[in-house]
């Protein structure tokens, strides 16, 4: 999620906690979840590559 300029707290081995403000608008919203969906993505994509291995 970093290289996606996005910060989490970790929550424990299967849990990301993300803190927005109260204020967030709902493209902020949408943005947050393509960043994460991207950073999903590319650790599946390295899970995979490694397990390849």
């Amino acid at each position: 999620l970093r290289d996606q300029h996005l910060l989490a707290v970790p929550a424990g081995d299967s849990v990301i906690r993300l803190l927005p403000p109260l204020t967030v608008t709902d493209a902020e919203i949408h943005e947050a979840l393509g960043r994460i969906r991207a950073g999903a993505k590319g650790l599946s994509e390295a899970i995979a590559s490694a397990a390849a291995k």
